[in-house]
């Protein structure tokens, strides 16, 4: 939670300084004041929306690269008799290719997998001490002000005739009163908790001609008009709570020299051959506050209360006053103002929509029993996932399958903490995230191979992983995943066969519907991602892929085979069907075929993995019958979780059982390409 919070400020804070560069500029060159002022409220709002993107916080685990290349057999030549998979592959598709991995449910997240909190603890409490310092400061400024306005009195009625008069230039619908004050104040708007008034001091306005008193009325009029008031609201807001950035302070400073300018605008457009007038009374205001203030700390940077507006220090008077004297600056926007901040604004809700399409199936969920479960489930589920990740380096399940299956498992894990919510830098289960793309990062190799030394089935692993780091990539498009993906899809364009399919080795040899789906998985989420496909490869897997097709909607494992469609293979068919699009027969022929066997006790022997790929489709296809179906699904999934929140299909490993039980059930929050297409 608390490194979310510094996460979301710190970006935060990151774009508004990208913000307040243009703003700058304009104040700087611009004769549009107002525009300038637009520009720096956008700042500080900006500061309070979500952010567009996290920057890390906390220390990164980095995992060196594999030590030494895979060999494989050249990509040009076929492989050798001793490379061939074992017989009985040939009959049936084997998830990763091989053996179940040992699983110790004692095992549990080491202390170094997690950053240290003390830090982040401690940032907090400093921040929210200061805070609680700065609205403190604010309260009490604001309770002594109302205190001294006791002793204000109203203005004699030649004064109140004055503001009367400027207030209809000016066209506002009420004159505010107009108060004096004792002491050396400057003219300000007070607007908050009463009805607005217009504050002055006594002893200086005596001593002002009718037309400096009238040019100092527009100014404080011109603020009302303009609603400057509400402004300084947002002003403290962001004081109180973002007191420790520098981006606040600068944008308080410039506000208020924008909304100043905006006023002397207004006042030399209301008062045609006043300028020397108003020239005047400025100078005169500013040098009867100064005196009151000199040698004082000034904790918030004016004389002023918080949410006062009125004369203020201007930082350079020569070059304002030349301003005034040359009545250059414009009073509103323009056109070319207008659309420059809706420009502006649109970036501001950006991230809300997209984190609240992430949210969108959460909220009309609300109340499903079946979802409430599968949420506490998944919940569960990482926990448990999150404390036994095969990482390289680090503490690994006894069986030596673990090993060899490296690349495959890290890759499901990945996408599985992706699913949850969790980037590269935020959410519960960033930094797993991060050390699963490290991991893969550190298998993949300069002929675009992506696997652990020791991978037996590698098509596998270059599918699975490719599909992760589009996955990533998509989102991110962080240059040091860009090169590693177009090799891995050069490399699987260059080992499909002739009839369109992949087998275990990167070579074109034999072909199975398992790799086949697997691999192009891979590549549709590259494509989706903006990495160049071969459309002709796609197009002859896609072939491939249809000609396993059987009369009853389920899948044979290898074109022009004579046996019964397998559960499994066909889930992955669809899928990849799905993803292609074009065939909305095919994939409800094969919903048709799944209906009874999910969820039910004629499962599969590669249930898990049935599982992964039939939740790529089901909800998405949006008849009944597929809905109900991933229902049953989610049902048994959930039935079959341990009580340490893992899953254990018997299959290739549990960690890999659970990676694909998580997947399937956050299947309907469509965070990922895989279950949404988009």
């Amino acid at each position: 939670m608390v490194t979310h919070l510094m996460q979301w400020a710190l970006s935060n804070t990151l774009l508004a300084l990208l913000l307040a560069l243009p703003a700058a500029a304009c104040g700087l060159l611009g004769r549009r004041p107002a525009l300038a002022h637009a520009l720096w409220m956008l700042v500080l709002v900006k500061l309070f929306t979500p952010s567009l993107f996290s920057l890390p916080v906390g220390p990164r685990v980095s995992i060196a690269p594999a030590a030494a290349a895979v060999i494989v057999p050249g990509l040009d030549a076929p492989a050798p008799a001793g490379l061939s998979a074992p017989a009985s592959a040939s009959q049936h598709e084997n998830p990763i290719g091989s053996q179940s991995t040992a699983f110790d449910p004692a095992d549990r997240l080491s202390p170094g997998n997690t950053p240290p909190n003390v830090l982040a603890a401690s940032a907090a409490f400093t921040w929210l001490l200061g805070s609680l310092i700065c609205a403190g400061i604010a309260w009490l400024r604001i309770a002594r002000f109302n205190r001294a306005l006791a002793d204000a009195a109203p203005a004699p009625g030649v004064y109140q005739a004055e503001s009367d008069e400027a207030a209809r230039q000016l066209r506002l619908t009420r004159s505010p009163g107009v108060w004096m004050l004792p002491g050396r104040i400057t003219p300000m708007l007070w607007a908050h908790f009463s009805r607005p008034r217009v504050l002055v001091p006594g002893e200086l306005w005596g001593r002002l001609s009718p037309e400096q008193r009238r040019t100092l009325l527009l100014h404080e009029l011109a603020h009302l008009k303009r609603r400057d008031h509400w402004a300084r609201w947002v002003e403290l807001a962001a004081t109180v709570i973002f007191w420790w950035d520098p981006v606040v302070w600068w944008a308080r400073s410039q506000l208020r020299q924008a909304e100043e300018q905006c006023c002397d605008a207004w006042v030399t457009w209301a008062q045609a051959g006043g300028e020397d007038d108003y020239s005047a009374a400025l100078v005169e205001v500013i040098d009867f506050a100064s005196r009151r203030v000199a040698g004082r700390t000034r904790l918030f940077g004016s004389s002023m209360p918080a949410l006062a507006t009125g004369v203020s220090r201007f930082r350079n008077l020569s070059r304002r006053l030349q301003m005034i004297d040359r009545g250059t600056n414009h009073r509103g926007l323009g056109i070319a103002g207008i659309a420059c901040i809706c420009a502006v604004m649109v970036m501001l809700p950006v991230s809300m929509v997209r984190r609240g399409q992430a949210e969108v199936a959460k909220v009309s969920r609300a109340g499903d029993p079946l979802a409430e479960r599968s949420g506490k489930a998944v919940e569960k589920g990482l926990g448990s996932l999150a404390g036994h990740l095969p990482l390289p380096g680090g503490k690994q399940p006894a069986d030596e399958s673990a090993v060899s299956n490296r690349t495959a498992i890290l890759s499901l894990c990945g996408m599985a903490f992706l699913a949850s919510g969790s980037d590269l830098h935020e959410g519960p289960y960033h930094a797993q995230l991060e050390q699963c793309l490290d991991a893969v990062l550190a298998d993949c190799h300069d002929d675009g191979l992506i696997a652990s030394n020791k991978a037996m089935a590698a098509m596998y692993h270059q599918g699975y992983a490719t599909l992760f780091l589009a996955e990533i990539y998509r989102r991110t498009h962080d240059e040091r995943i860009r090169a590693p993906l177009e090799k891995a899809v050069t490399l699987i364009e260059k080992s499909q066969n002739a009839a369109g399919a992949w087998r275990y080795l990167p070579v074109p040899g034999d072909g199975d519907v398992s790799v086949t789906a697997c691999v192009l998985n891979g590549l549709l989420a590259a494509k989706s991602a903006g990495i160049e496909v071969r459309p002709d490869t796609i197009k002859a897997a896609t072939e491939y892929v249809l000609s396993c097709k059987q009369d009853d909607g389920g899948y044979i494992y290898m074109a022009g085979q004579r046996t019964a469609s397998g559960p499994a293979r066909t889930a992955a068919a669809a899928a990849v069907l799905h993803h292609a699009g074009g065939q909305p027969d095919s994939v409800a022929a094969a919903v048709k075929f799944l209906e009874p066997i999910l969820g039910g006790k004629n499962g599969s022997d590669h249930e898990s993995y049935m599982n992964y790929y039939a939740s790529q489709f089901l909800p998405a296809v949006g008849d009944e019958a597929a809905r109900e179906s991933y229902r049953k699904l989610s049902e048994s999934i959930i039935a079959r979780q341990s009580e340490d929140g893992s899953w254990d299909y018997h299959g290739v490993s549990r960690t890999y059982d659970t990676a694909c039980a998580l997947l399937a059930l956050q299947a309907n929050d469509a965070r990922l390409w895989t279950f949404s297409g988009k």
